[in-house]
């Protein structure tokens, strides 16, 4: 029996060889894009989910006046809250910022040693490939390294037992452990480690250990069963009993480590919108099938009632449409899955992610699409089924079966389905749009073309000193180089400023504070810049007293509450007391980070010896000569790296590359979802207009212009792609409005976009019905009617 059926069943795709493919196309691309998709989104969410203990781990912030908390905490918070708290079982600090040469006879690394304490080995579950990890983590001058790093350090020998040495400072460590390389889907991402004992001497200095300053990530692991929102109340003590007087409006904030990638990339409502998206491809091919099923039964009543006249039962024939279906399902299943794995490296590249996905993964994965198409693959061949083998057979005979009232609403409706997710997906993807170009066109208050960066690291000098003096003297130097503007150094640079923050006061106001990122830079950066001032100057190095000098922004100064900076100073105060800064001078509100960001209230402060950046500005059309010219200065630096340089205005570009890689893939499948749907309409037109061969005969006979015919079959069909405009645009709008609240700079949501979505949408129906339409009007009436 399951044989005849199948013969049978390969017979019929065969024949209805145009509406076969057309399925097979549509659900295919369908499951295999809504796969791929479902993969970023998981892959999204499933940061930091590897640790035994995920549940239970927190990430250490601050907020201020409920302000938005910002995940940096004081140096000394971690310690104190497992100390003073006995629901926080475990606590560690995660610095560092050093980054020496580290090199053996073997090779050498360039690496940030990040330092932890040693609970950092008990609350989270990096695996060990050699040596005792949290011992490690306990004893002086010993590191723990990753796998890569230990290749490079000593090829394919342990490691561990091993000494390493700085190659600038001649520091030795021994190696006392080495890790299994981190995950991908990790929020910490690390290569070397050393205990907290191990920190450098910037970093026992009080005033830079203290309840004051905040810059220092820091974890927290709870005990089982508790919550933030438990323990509020001594995390409020803990802020009364430590932290400065100046800051007791400040509140300890911990985030669930899963959620701390969603916060640190602030990407929720993109990976909502891929998982949004990933719904919508999938439920239009499978809507698209199903429809497609229905109206095909039409075209089969004669065949299905000539059986049944010949002895076939009711159970045969709907056990044989259901066979069909799931043939056709199954196919499409594997022909989803063949482009699936050809484009996973695509889709990893495309994502700058690393799937890592085991045979375990690819058999869930699978199984869950298979049971999917089952499942579809039964209900689209049991509908068609019971309506086919439900009609008279005389009736079948004659071809006259009809769906009635209720087949024909739900035909329609399910092509009102497929438009309207096809107009929301469309609208969408101009929204992104829109939203990219407006971030990257928006006037940042400062000229970030012709500006050159280029990042310098100490550590990269046989004799650090002398290079940064001899980098210094370019400010003066580099006057005489055609082409160039100015030339400036910082700590920062607008698309890299640190979230350092400090908590001033007005000095004759001390209730009047404010908590301030802060940032470091030379004499001559804001003109370098093109940074206007609103009020004062910008810092002189002729000045002494210059050094105990700082510039604010305008949101600074209108958060202060200063209507001018005339005799203002503010205090500085660590433990060893207040330190009274001048105020020398108001910028305007600049962007120094991504427009996905607020601009927040700005301190600069003068750099002394040291800086990370110099910049450059050079005039248009002068790239390479200045280039040339700064490459050659620094071969002769002697440096153990290359020179690493970036482009303001192009290091601003690549901070909304995600986004770019968002709106080109929501492109890309709303352009796919609309062509599914787009074919379905065709397919299911085709039947329709089918069924009405005679009557259109008919009328080209009466009379009847091509025209006419034309309007009066095309009108229902553009009637439902209306209706499905009129559902869409409100859910549309409030998603849309969502998605954009996520940026602190975006677009309004403007009418044209909907119409534009729209005219698309209505674009690609007219082209399916057309074609169909046109060809039917164009028959010969004689063909239709020979057999009257």
């Amino acid at each position: 029996m399951i044989q005849d059926h199948l013969k049978v069943s390969f017979r019929n795709l065969r024949k209805y060889r145009a509406y076969t493919l057309i399925n097979l196309l549509g659900l295919s691309l369908g499951i295999a894009a809504s796969v791929l998709l479902f993969l970023v989104v998981r892959f999204e969410r499933s940061f930091d989910n590897f640790h035994a203990n995920s549940a239970q781990l927190y990430v250490v912030g601050e907020s201020e006046a409920g302000g938005k908390p910002y995940f940096q905490s004081k140096v000394p918070l971690a310690p104190k809250l497992k100390e003073g708290l006995p629901e926080v079982v475990l606590s560690t600090r995660y610095g560092g910022w050093d980054s020496p040469w580290l090199e053996t006879n073997n090779g050498r690394v360039h690496e940030v040693i990040k330092l932890v304490d040693p609970d950092f080995a008990l609350m989270f579950d990096f695996k060990v490939k050699e040596g005792d990890f949290q011992q490690t983590l306990s004893t002086k001058d010993q590191l723990a390294i990753t796998e890569t790093v230990a290749k490079k350090l000593f090829g394919f020998e342990p490691a561990v037992g091993r000494q390493v040495q700085e190659s600038q400072s001649k520091k030795t460590w021994l190696v006392g452990a080495v890790l299994e390389d981190l995950p991908s889907n990790s929020s910490m991402q690390f290569d070397v480690l050393t205990g907290w004992d191990n920190r450098p001497e910037w970093l026992r200095d009080p005033e830079m250990a203290n309840w004051y300053i905040t810059f220092m990530p820091a974890f927290a692991m709870l005990e089982s069963g508790v919550t933030p929102e438990k323990i509020d109340d001594k995390l409020a003590k803990i802020v009364a009993d430590n932290f400065a007087n100046k800051q007791q409006d400040i509140a300890i904030a911990l985030l669930p480590l899963a959620a701390y990638r969603t916060v640190d990339t602030d990407n929720a409502s993109i990976v909502n919108l891929l998982a949004i998206v990933a719904v919508i491809i999938v439920s239009i091919a499978s809507v698209n099938f199903i429809n497609m099923a229905t109206a095909q039964a039409l075209v089969r009543i004669r065949e299905v009632t000539i059986r049944k006249v010949l002895g076939s039962n009711r159970r045969q024939l709907i056990s044989q449409f259901i066979i069909e279906s799931l043939m056709v399902n199954f196919l499409a299943a594997a022909l989803a899955w063949l482009v699936v794995y050809l484009m996973l490296p695509g889709l990893e590249e495309r994502f700058s992610i690393e799937l890592q996905l085991t045979t375990l993964d690819y058999f869930n994965l699978i199984g869950v699409s298979l049971m999917f198409v089952f499942c579809v693959g039964l209900l689209s061949g049991l509908f068609p089924s019971f309506y086919a083998t439900s009609i008279k057979p005389k009736e079948g005979l004659n071809g006259a079966g009809s769906v009635g009232k209720s087949g024909d609403v739900v035909r329609k409706s399910l092509l009102v389905f497929q438009f309207a997710a096809s107009f929301f997906m469309m609208a969408g993807t101009l929204v992104v749009w829109k939203q990219i170009q407006f971030m990257k066109e928006q006037d940042l208050n400062f000229a970030d073309d012709q500006l050159l960066a280029i990042s310098v690291n100490s550590e990269n000098f046989s004799d650090s000193e002398k290079a940064l003096k001899r980098i210094k003297l370019w400010q003066d130097d580099y006057k005489a180089v055609p082409g160039v503007g100015s030339v400036s150094f910082g700590y920062n640079v607008p698309g890299r400023y640190w979230d350092n923050y400090n908590r001033l006061t007005d000095k004759d106001d001390t209730q009047n504070g404010l908590h301030m990122k802060q940032a470091y830079v030379a004499d001559n950066y804001f003109e370098t810049l093109g940074v206007k001032f609103v009020e004062g100057r910008s810092f002189d190095r002729t000045l002494a007293s210059d050094s105990n000098a700082a510039v604010i922004n305008k949101m600074a100064m209108e958060a202060l509450g200063w209507e001018s900076i005339e005799g203002k100073y503010l205090c500085d105060g660590g433990e060893a007391g207040c330190t009274l800064v001048k105020v020398v001078g108001v910028t305007e509100d600049f962007h120094y980070q991504s427009l996905k960001n607020d601009i927040e209230p700005l301190m600069h402060y003068p750099i002394q010896d040291f800086f990370n950046f110099v910049v450059i500005r050079f005039e248009p059309g002068k790239t390479q000569e200045v280039l040339a010219r700064v490459e050659a200065d620094w071969r002769e630096l002697q440096s153990y790296e290359g020179l690493d340089y970036f482009f303001v205005d192009q290091e601003f570009a690549a901070m909304y590359a995600e986004q770019e890689r968002i709106g080109f893939s929501a492109a890309l499948f709303s352009i796919l979802a609309l062509i599914i749907a787009s074919l379905g309409l065709f397919s299911v037109a085709s039947f329709m207009i089918r069924r009405k061969r005679k009557e259109i005969s008919i009328r080209k006979v009466m009379g009847a212009s091509l025209s006419e015919l034309a309007v009066s079959l095309t009108k229902g069909y553009l009637l439902l792609v209306a209706i499905a405009f009129v559902i869409a645009i409100p859910a549309a709008y409030y998603l849309m409005d969502n998605f954009l609240q996520g940026f602190a700079y975006h677009i309004a949501l403007d009418p044209a976009i909907f119409v534009a979505a729209g005219g698309l949408v209505l674009l690609f129906a007219l082209i399916s019905v057309g074609l169909i339409v046109l060809r039917a009007a164009k028959e010969n009436p004689v063909l239709a009617l020979r057999d009257e």
